[in-house]
């Protein structure tokens, strides 16, 4: 999931604090991402990306903010973050669906679902958050696959569907984009990393910087189902947190966006420790689409 921050702002008990509440545990249970600490700790310079830059110029930091009417009457503003990658010089941008639409509300006394999702009130999207040169661009939501529907993230099969193209509104020019490669090409043991913006608003600088990026090395563990033409999803070993939702899947080999990080899964053992996580991402093979319509530069021919 998102990280997030919420106020209740009409009369009436408010079920929470406003902070987020504990998140059970299953014996494997997938969280959507929602905020965490990455490692910083990878060489920038090894990326030569496309667009004028590595594909951390391309990586932007994703603030949303919604006001909801709650059944009872009662008013709740609510504010969430990801990550996600400008894919065109126009000021397009990819990333998670969960991360631009809410469909509950999570409080310290329990969840409150929402009758329908409901898209964020106000998309801002930080260019080189966490600089002195950050821009802050409004944005908004022109496709995704999830509109209208209530997807709670429990069919790993289905987290495909998990994506949400932005258009920045009054963009810059020469903006950076990454260029986005062939999943298929990728396999077992392949060498990625991971940028993205984990536990997003939580480390906002008091200054309106933003967040700084994290960038995490790791490799692909497997691919589900092992068959290298029509795999659904990597699972791979990057310490990716909540926050990092929406961010690029790097191939190190070809400098490509290869996948759409989307979510953690916590293993725990028969006795109720947690044995590790894993991390998940949507292979770009499954949105050929998508990248054909909006994308300015990809593999997948026109």
């Amino acid at each position: 999931m998102r990280y997030y921050k919420q106020d209740w702002v009409a009369t009436g008990a408010k079920p929470g604090s406003g902070s987020t509440g504990s998140i059970p545990l299953a014996a494997l249970f997938s969280v959507l991402l929602l905020a965490g600490l990455g490692v910083m700790a990878f060489f920038l310079g090894n990326f030569q990306g496309f667009g004028g830059g590595n594909p951390g110029d391309a990586t932007v930091f994703i603030d949303c903010q919604w006001q909801i009417n709650l059944a009872d009457g009662r008013q709740v503003q609510t504010g969430g973050s990801g990550s996600g990658t400008i894919i065109h010089p126009n000021g397009k941008v990819i990333t998670n669906h969960h991360v631009v639409y809410m469909n509950s509300l999570k409080t310290q006394e329990g969840e409150i679902p929402l009758d329908q999702e409901v898209e964020a009130t106000k998309i801002t999207v930080y260019y080189k958050s966490g600089t002195n040169d950050v821009k802050k661009m409004e944005a908004q939501v022109i496709e995704t696959d999830r509109t209208g529907k209530t997807w709670t993230g429990t069919s790993l099969d289905d987290m495909w569907h998990d994506w949400a193209v932005l258009q920045i509104k009054n963009p810059p020019p020469d903006l950076p984009y990454i260029r986005i490669g062939d999943s298929r090409k990728v396999g077992q043991n392949s060498k990625i990393t991971v940028f993205g913006f984990p536990l997003g608003q939580k480390y906002e600088v008091e200054e309106g910087k933003g967040p700084a990026m994290t960038v995490v090395p790791g490799v692909v563990k497997r691919i589900v189902p092992p068959n290298p033409n029509t795999f659904s999803y990597f699972v791979h070993s990057a310490n990716v947190q909540p926050g990092n939702s929406g961010g690029p899947l790097i191939s190190d080999a070809t400098k490509e966006q290869v996948g759409i990080n989307t979510r953690i899964s916590v293993i725990r053992s028969m006795e109720g420790a947690s044995s590790g996580d894993e991390h998940y991402s949507i292979p770009t093979h499954k949105l050929e689409e998508v990248w054909k319509k909006h994308a300015k530069s990809h593999s997948f021919g026109r």
